[in-house]
């Protein structure tokens, strides 16, 4: 059975392939199909089958949602499988399968809808400096599941896979997805280095999205570094979804575990976590270090060090938005402004959870280090083991001079140097009951298994 490539104008698409005449019909099944498909078994060359299947009978969004598994199946015999994916109408269809393949096809052609059909071995091509990074990305890659291993790149600019990657004037969205990266080093010695990309750029009002991108390695760079994306620039909303970082990221300023800064406001992630080690200067954060934008469902596990002010376990500096559903259960270590989630917020933080330890000068907080005007604090709690040594230091909030409320903390995690009483201290006992957490909803966003404290559902 092949893989059909497909427009919504087309209303359809077909799939073909062999069949046992004897068995009878064939039925194509999948989760994105609102019903099973089925169709004869043609005693035509030997046995074979052709199933017309309407656009509107695919109940899924296949563009952000990635691609999508059909399985053709008789009676009695061995049901195979192939790929459904959605094309835009200016992108035409190239499959690779090599890294100088890719290369090529690119630089000759951006705008294409990319698929990966094999596995990448970059240290095939050489040990270091194997790969040289694609500019003007604009097109989609479908990455198949399939994996790049030991990207190695050292350069001074912009660094990535890609060194940049988005529409522009009437250049045609696209996505990157269902990639994965292992033992990937990448270094600029200037800024703007991620794995997957340097910047990651939207200035035509066509939304470009990531999904399920995993990658596991290091990445430096003097600014902006991220383990996936150095940068963000747009002014159109970016929508990225399972997104995946294990390793290190070592900058100056703006240092995250998914995004070394966007500070446009128009990005969404959700679904997203960081495993490893993640240092800078200022706005150093464990999902992103400097951020204008929406983190949903996500999670941090680590140490987060910023040498600088602005250090948070998931974001350094928060500009506009909101973080939603975060867990961090990380060593949170700062000077000024570093917080058990945010180090300074100007945005709100609600339903979030903190553990494992926070620590820095002034304005520290087991939850945000500073918060302003514009800013909220609500339905969140925090075991932090917290220390600070100068002013402003909270076992929830550092200083908040906006929103407080139903925020709650361990009232025996160590609390050194702390000079203020927000939130509501909890014992060890009342961290296990429903009851001790007002404000907070145990229908739909939290839950309390039996002798623990309260858990995100999505957890």
């Amino acid at each position: 059975m092949t893989t059909r490539f497909f427009d919504e104008v087309d209303g359809g698409w077909t799939f073909s392939g062999e069949c046992d005449v004897e068995k009878g019909d064939v039925t194509l099944q999948g989760a994105g199909l609102a019903a099973a498909q089925v169709g004869p078994c043609s005693d035509a060359d030997g046995g074979t089958f052709s199933i017309n299947v309407p656009y509107a009978s695919f109940n899924l969004d296949l563009h952000t949602y990635g691609r999508r598994t059909v399985t053709a199946s008789q009676t009695g015999v061995t049901a195979i499988s192939t790929y459904v994916y959605q094309s835009h109408t200016t992108l035409t269809v190239a499959e690779v399968s090599t890294p100088a393949q890719l290369q090529a096809m690119v630089a000759a052609d951006p705008l294409r809808f990319y698929i990966l059909t094999d596995d990448m071995d970059l240290s095939e091509v050489s040990a270091t400096n194997n790969w040289t990074p694609i500019n003007d990305f604009r097109g989609t890659l479908e990455g198949n599941g399939h994996t790049i291993s030991n990207l190695h790149i050292s350069i001074a600019g912009q660094a990535g896979f890609f060194t940049n990657a988005y529409t522009f004037g009437a250049a045609k969205g696209g996505s990157i997805q269902n990639l994965e990266f292992t033992n990937a080093s990448v270094t600029s010695t200037t800024n703007r280095a991620g794995v997957l990309c340097g910047t990651w750029s939207a200035f035509s009002g066509l939304r470009q999205d990531i999904y399920n991108v995993h990658v596991q390695g290091t990445v430096s760079a003097a600014a902006d570094a991220g383990g996936i994306i150095g940068r963000i620039d747009s002014n159109f909303d970016q929508v990225f979804n399972n997104l995946k970082f294990t390793g290190s990221v070592s900058g100056g300023s703006s240092a995250g575990g998914l995004v070394g800064r966007n500070p446009a406001g128009y990005c969404y992630i959700k679904d997203s976590h960081v495993t490893g080690t993640i240092s800078g200067t200022t706005r150093v954060g464990g999902l992103v270090g400097g951020f204008s934008g929406y983190l949903e469902d996500s999670s941090v596990t680590g140490t987060i060090t910023g040498f600088g002010v602005q250090t948070g376990g998931a974001v350094g500096n928060f500009d506009f938005g909101g973080l939603w559903g975060v867990r961090v259960n990380a060593s949170v270590i700062g000077v000024g402004e570093t917080g058990g989630l945010a180090g300074f917020s100007d945005s709100y933080v609600e339903n979030c959870r903190a553990d494992g330890s926070v620590s820095g000068t002034t304005q520290v907080g087991g939850l945000v280090g500073r918060g302003t005007v514009n800013s909220a604090t609500n339905h969140s709690y925090t075991q932090m083991a917290v220390t600070g040594t100068g002013a402003e230091v909270g076992p929830t909030n550092g200083v908040n001079i906006g929103v407080i409320l139903n925020n709650y903390y361990l009232s025996t995690a160590l609390c050194s140097g702390c000079n203020n009483a927000l939130g509501t201290p909890l014992t060890a006992s009342q961290m296990l009951e429903q009851a001790s957490f007002a404000g907070f909803d145990f229908a739909t966003i939290w839950k309390i298994p039996a002798d623990q404290t309260p858990q995100l559902q999505w957890e």
